[in-house]
């Protein structure tokens, strides 16, 4: 007994999650309409009636069903979260038992609800929910699309306008080459025509302004030791040398010892030249003077080293 007992609790108890399940997921509202009920002699047949529903949330009608099971009349709403006008009548006879009359008797009603929206099969609202989710996800899709073309179009735009400043880079830098050519091979013509002879432009103006050609080399007239010395004893010794020319310009005299090695220009008589006296005993020192014509003169001098 005690297992058999076990057995109809465990079944009760299923039925019962089952129906509170299945009441929990109700798809629809119910609105109860209370009907006039007899008294004494006076009894009510009601037989049936008619049921609109406004959504108020959607903008939209229907004929809501209805059943009539005495002493209601109840009226079945979509439970779809929406606002609902509801209105109608229900339609029935009033017995009087007393004289046994009959007369037809109405009970209308109107009311508004809104419902909790546990739906969850199809409804003019899921309908259109789902209509606006899938209009608006293809208007989505359709401003991505647009958006990836723009950029794609932008990305076109971009390589062209990088290809045309490269070409245009590669345009510059050739007339830059040949300018930079040109100008290499202007240079290189001018420095040909400012020489003539061996000598510079300025060389030749100078000549014009003189006269003509300077032909006379300049007159040597002193070579010296420095300070009016004619020995050292440290091996080198500075020759002092004053000349003057036909013309104006720098002077330049240069040195050897005993038929040796000439030192480098020197501007007189502003600078002394040093020479080198290697070995004691008595030498030569040549000097040659030069003008800015180039011609040239010589003259010696005999020094000592002790």
């Amino acid at each position: 007994m005690n297992r058999i007992a076990k057995k109809v609790g465990f079944f009760v108890f299923l039925l019962l999650f089952i129906s509170i399940t299945l009441a929990d997921r109700a798809e629809a509202y119910t609105y109860t309409v209370s009907l006039p009920t007899g008294a004494y002699s006076i009894y009510y047949d009601w037989t049936g009636g008619i049921a609109v529903g406004y959504n108020v949330t959607q903008g939209y009608a229907q004929n809501l069903p209805m059943s009539v099971i005495y002493p209601n009349a109840s009226i079945t709403v979509p439970d779809d979260g929406c606002t609902w006008q509801i209105s109608g009548f229900v339609a029935g006879s009033k017995w009087n038992s007393l004289d046994d009359t009959y007369e037809p008797v109405y009970r209308t009603f109107s009311t508004t609800v809104t419902t909790s929206g546990k739906f969850s099969g199809y409804s003019p609202k899921t309908a259109t929910d789902a209509a606006n989710v899938a209009a608006t996800n293809a208007q989505n899709a359709y401003n991505a699309a647009n958006s990836a073309a723009a950029n794609a179009q932008n990305a076109y735009n971009a390589a062209n306008t990088a290809a045309s400043a490269a070409q245009a880079a590669q345009s510059a830098a050739s007339t830059a080459a040949t300018n930079a050519q040109n100008a290499y091979n202007a240079a290189n013509t001018a420095a040909n025509q400012t020489i003539y002879n061996g000598q510079s432009a300025a060389y030749w103006a100078y000549q014009a302004a003189q006269g003509g050609t300077d032909t006379t080399p300049p007159t040597i007239q002193k070579v010296a030791g420095q300070n009016g010395a004619t020995c050292t004893s440290t091996g080198t010794f500075y020759v002092v040398v004053q000349a003057t020319d036909n013309r104006t310009g720098q002077l330049q005299a240069r040195a050897q010892v005993d038929g040796g090695t000439w030192t480098g220009w020197y501007n007189i008589p502003q600078n002394a030249i040093p020479v080198s006296l290697s070995s004691v005993g008595a030498h030569t020192i040549t000097v040659e003077v030069k003008d800015a014509a180039g011609n040239s003169s010589q003259a010696t001098m005999t020094a000592f080293r002790v």
